[in-house]
């Protein structure tokens, strides 16, 4: 499924994007045999076949490892990797935070339903839930330069990823992580609290509360592990954007990250870019699958891996 994705990715950008504009463009235009060997190095010439084109590409792909060029002669191969690296940097530890926190704030939510706690944590998700990313995180890069100017000193930046110590890297990272998580935790909340809801009048755990089994016990052995199923299946989507980054955050940060390099190689005509991206996004949505079927077989001991 992942060879078929990332092919049909590969016609579809062929199909759609134009490298030749770029240079059609620029004044004074280049030779038309200028032009025609750059894009003959890059292999995105359009007066060569889409299929033999297609080829070579897979070829130099799957016995070199070889993502081609973009137009400009750009090692595709390097700028994902280096882009991939400083979105993991940025969206692994947001993600990692928001399963915490939503999660911890959803279970809190459905053992207090209807409770002071319950509609503040509701009202708190649905407002970061309908706010949009870009608006929370301009809101965010503005209180940052307040606090700066209040305190009289620079403890958070507001672009980039730094390129210091840890104490730099962090007081980088700390305003677009804070962004990310505000925006990822909410469905983890909303999600674990209804499904823990639900688990909690099931008939297995009104069995155990008969019994005489206290109720934190009951929710923590038995609800509290079956509702965490349909948790693990959400993580899987979140994966995804470890390697392809977040395109508004990354944007507003000036975080030269795999989200931004993607939508760069869209406007810029980057076939081979694109479907790089395209394709590390698949396959890192290929490796959350199976992560999440394994962690599920963990949960529900109903499951059996052979």
């Amino acid at each position: 499924m992942l060879f078929a994705a990332t092919t049909l990715a590969y016609f579809l950008a062929s199909s759609f994007l134009n490298p030749r504009s770029n240079y059609i463009q620029m004044r004074p235009q280049p030779p038309e045999a200028s032009i025609d060997a750059s894009l003959n190095a890059a292999n995105v010439n359009d007066k060569v076949p889409m299929v033999e084109r297609y080829g070579a590409w897979l070829e130099q792909v799957a016995l070199h490892w070889n993502w081609g060029l973009s137009p400009q002669g750009e090692r595709v191969n390097g700028a994902v990797a280096y882009r991939a690296v400083n979105s993991a940097k940025l969206v692994l530890i947001s993600t990692l935070l928001s399963i915490l926190i939503g999660v911890s704030i959803g279970v809190a939510a459905a053992i207090r339903q209807y409770r002071l706690f319950d509609r503040l944590s509701n009202a708190v998700s649905v407002f970061f839930l309908v706010c949009p990313t870009f608006v929370l995180a301009l809101l965010i890069v503005l209180g940052g330069i307040r606090f700066n100017d209040a305190v009289g000193a620079r403890w958070f930046f507001v672009t980039g990823l730094g390129d210091g110590g840890l104490l730099d890297y962090l007081q980088h990272v700390a305003l677009p992580t804070v962004t990310l998580t505000l925006v990822g935790y909410v469905g983890y909340h909303l999600t674990q609290r209804t499904y823990l809801l639900d688990t909690m009048n099931a008939d297995y755990v009104r069995t155990a509360r008969a019994k005489g089994v206290p109720k934190h016990i009951a929710i923590r052995r038995h609800a509290l592990r079956t509702s965490l199923i349909p948790t693990a299946m959400g993580v899987v989507w979140s994966l995804t954007s470890v390697i392809t980054g977040a395109v508004f955050v990354e944007t507003i940060f000036a975080i030269d990250g795999a989200g931004k390099y993607f939508i760069d190689a869209l406007t810029k005509n980057d076939i081979n870019g694109s479907v790089a991206i395209a394709a590390m996004g698949g396959f890192t949505t290929c490796a959350g699958l199976l992560l999440a079927d394994i962690v599920v077989a963990l949960l529900d001991p109903r499951i059996r891996l052979n």
